[in-house]
């Protein structure tokens, strides 16, 4: 009886361990069907939930491009019905059978050379007109040069300056004498030094009959102190700048000078607008004056304020005094620039200065060598001031 039921449970008991894997192996694979089955519904749900995202994202960059286009249509035809936008004289080349060649004895294939490479220079220099007068409207609309990328900028001044040097070559040696080529080498030089200020007055010197408002006499440009000669030879350990024996020498000089008057200082040298803030709050400046620095020409274009003197350094970064002031009276600036530098008189290049639209120069010398600076900048701004009520001088 007993060896019976031992068998039985025996028997139970291989039955368990036979049968129990397969039913745990039917259960984890319906477990893991279920969980993969959970895991493909969400990832559905979220592709879906991305595609939506993406749809409505290029729906709003489209809606975007459509209102910016529609603004750049407005403002373009705002500028054709009310702003004087520059009309683009057309250049025409030279046809081949008139070309004049300022050469003897050429062969048949040196003349045919030079002609190629005429007709090759001016259908790159109409290709690259075309696609700069695509941009000068925008640039002259919004009077800001972010009207164009900066890798844009980079390409076209790279372009003009390579066109600007074949130009150059091809009109001062074999054809000297050809219009088109003149024409050309205008407007490249005007193209580069709008894309880049600093070139300005490198390739095309200006003289001083393009001003009409008054002549260029060299005692009137150069502003002095009429009393220099009295004082330059004093013990300067004496003057600090701050001392009684400084406001002694300059007082009388800024008692004289308007009141209130508001200064642009463009300069990077730090003790020189150090000291210009330090002089105008002593007021050196006369009662009430302010000073306010900026250390780059194109700082002070991206302005808009009115002030009575604009004094500028001429190798100050973004551009130089010399572009800041032709830029300004382009766009009808009609107060006093002042240029200032080390430049000696005879080579700061006076007259291309004046003609440029700049009313005065300062030989900066005295300041950085003697430290009489609190005097000689007030002294040369009344002396200017009273040149201006004798001749009556517009600015």
């Amino acid at each position: 009886m007993l060896n019976r039921l031992q068998k039985n449970i025996l028997v139970l008991c291989v039955l368990c361990v036979g049968t129990a894997p397969c039913i745990y192996a039917q259960g984890s694979h319906q477990v893991s069907r279920q969980v993969v089955r959970k895991l493909t519904q969400e990832q559905v749900l979220a592709k879906k939930a991305q595609v939506k995202l993406l749809q409505r994202a290029k729906a709003s960059r489209e809606e975007r491009e459509i209102k910016r286009n529609m603004r750049l249509q407005a403002a373009a035809q705002a500028a054709r019905s009310y702003h004087p936008l520059t009309e683009h004289t057309p250049i025409v080349p030279t046809p081949s059978d008139k070309l004049k060649i300022n050469a003897y004895r050429l062969t048949p294939e040196q003349t045919q050379g030079t002609i190629t490479r005429y007709q090759n220079l001016m259908k790159d220099f109409l290709s690259f007109k075309s696609n700069w007068e695509a941009r000068v409207f925008y640039l002259e609309l919004y009077k800001n040069l972010n009207a164009i990328s900066p890798m844009e900028k980079k390409q076209l001044v790279r372009e003009s300056a390579e066109l600007l040097s074949r130009v150059k070559y091809q009109k001062e040696f074999l054809l000297k004498d050809d219009r088109p080529l003149q024409q050309a080498y205008d407007y490249l030089v005007e193209a580069l030094e709008t894309l880049e200020p600093a070139y300005f007055g490198i390739f095309k010197k200006t003289t001083a009959a393009t001003r009409t408002d008054r002549p260029f006499m060299p005692d009137q440009f150069f502003l002095r102190d009429p009393s220099l000669s009295q004082w330059r030879d004093v013990q300067w350990e004496d003057y600090q700048p701050m001392s009684s024996g400084a406001k002694e020498l300059v007082m009388p000089i800024a008692n004289a000078l308007p009141k209130n008057l508001n200064i642009a200082l463009v300069n990077d040298h730090p003790a020189m607008v150090a000291s210009f803030k330090n002089w105008a709050s002593a007021g050196y400046f006369g009662e009430g004056a302010t000073v306010e620095v900026f250390q780059t020409a194109d700082a002070l274009l991206k302005t808009r304020k009115e002030y009575d003197f604009i004094i500028t350094d001429l190798l100050v970064p973004g551009g130089g005094g010399q572009y800041l002031a032709y830029y300004l009276r382009k766009n009808g600036y009609n107060k006093p620039i002042i240029a200032m530098s080390e430049y000696r008189e005879e080579d700061c290049r006076a007259t291309e200065l004046f003609a440029g639209g700049i009313d005065g120069y300062i030989y900066a010398d005295d300041f950085f060598r003697n430290y009489v600076g609190y005097r000689l900048f007030p002294a040369a701004l009344k002396t200017y001031l009273d040149m201006k009520a004798q001749y009556g001088w517009q600015h």
